[in-house]
């Protein structure tokens, strides 16, 4: 255990000295030498290259393997950009250069003091446009899983908290959530990833997989409004925040029927999305298992 823990301090010590260091240089250099850096361990060494592939190959069955290679090579491109944003840009700058859309979605419901939702996907950026949601927001929590190491689990939730986000470990969500939805704060989840044997199979990009139905209970059980939200990066430092049009639960029975109709409604949104801009979804992650 202790030889962990001193793993641990020297992993995050390395990376606070070199996010130190490396965070002296513009900022649009770094972002682009990020970008680089990532299109190389996924062309050149290959990490995860092959899952990436094969699930593009999947949903775009018609697309040529230029096109294949292409849009792998973006997918890593995207994933660099989005690691310089979190560790080394200004968030103010980039909130500055984005245009926003749907934003009276919250605003209206915060009026009305409905309870709220939110759903989204890892895509574009998802930390950043959670910030500008959460600054926009009564308070606003998250469920995470907890980092292998302590110290950098520590380091991000920090920043997040900086940017009104409060976290809510998995190991004791649902209580908190229930929690902070009665006292009218916001509460964020995002649901693409696969959900093991947890939730239910519907098709998701044409395929069946296991789908989380947690948030459609929840917002059933407590009447809130469901409200998807994304983030497109446009260039470099641009970006897109988009709030869209609410999935409502209110007067609904919480049965099977609106669970499944409203988990198939939030995993569609999701699908446009991706199939708009594939190249900025989590195509490293194994979203299909079977």
């Amino acid at each position: 255990m202790a030889n962990k823990k001193f793993q641990s301090l020297i992993e995050y010590i390395l990376l606070r000295t070199f996010l130190a260091t490396f965070g002296l240089l513009p900022y649009k250099f770094i972002a682009y030498s990020m970008a680089m850096l990532f299109v190389f361990a996924g062309k050149i060494l290959r990490i995860r290259r092959s899952l990436v592939t094969k699930q593009l190959k999947m949903v775009f069955p018609d697309w040529t393997d230029k096109k294949i290679v292409q849009i792998a090579d973006n997918v890593y491109y995207h994933l660099g950009i989005t690691a310089a944003e979190v560790f080394f840009a200004d968030d103010n700058y980039l909130f500055k250069r984005a245009k926003y859309e749907g934003f009276d979605y919250i605003k209206n419901a915060l009026k009305e003091k409905q309870k709220i939702i939110f759903v989204s996907a890892h895509y574009g950026n998802w930390e950043l446009g959670a910030k500008y949601v959460a600054i926009n927001s009564n308070r606003f929590y998250t469920v995470v899983k907890k980092q292998r190491n302590q110290y950098f689990d520590h380091y991000i939730n920090n920043k997040r908290l900086k940017s009104n986000i409060y976290t809510i470990p998995m190991t004791s969500a649902l209580k908190h959530i229930f929690t902070a939805l009665n006292n009218n704060y916001v509460v964020a989840f995002l649901v693409d990833q696969h959900a093991n044997s947890q939730g239910i199979r519907i098709p998701f990009l044409g395929y069946e997989t296991n789908v989380f139905t947690s948030v459609a209970k929840m917002a059933l059980k407590t009447g809130a409004i469901i409200l998807p939200c994304f983030d497109i990066r446009e260039g470099l430092v641009n970006h897109r925040m988009i709030i869209c049009e609410p999935i409502k639960t209110e007067n609904l029975i919480n049965d099977d029927a609106n669970v499944l109709d409203i988990t198939k409604k939030i995993m569609y949104t999701i699908e446009v999305f991706i199939k708009e801009h594939p190249e900025q979804w989590f195509w490293v992650h194994r979203r299909w298992r079977d």
